[in-house]
């Protein structure tokens, strides 16, 4: 299972509208935001496609500027394949 946090950008204005958004995708916890509008996110995906997909969805929610990448672990996925 991979885990990755994340810091998404938004413009303040539509910060909440991107946490409301954020709350109804599965396998998200949302731990904080800043005054800016950053917020932070751990992501729990069963894979490493679901992973991908689950980033590629909160790209495309109207208000986010951006979806960066904080840390990523994957050991469990990588010992099964290897």
């Amino acid at each position: 299972m991979p885990i990755g946090g994340f810091v998404i950008q938004t413009d303040i204005t539509n910060c909440n509208n991107c946490i409301n958004k954020l709350k109804s995708i599965k396998n998200i916890d949302i731990h904080g935001m800043n005054e800016k509008g950053d917020i932070v996110i751990v992501v729990d995906a069963p894979d490493s496609i679901e992973m991908e997909n689950i980033i590629n969805n909160i790209s495309k929610i109207n208000g986010i500027n951006s979806v960066l990448m904080a840390y990523m672990n994957i050991e469990d996925e990588a010992e099964s394949n290897g």
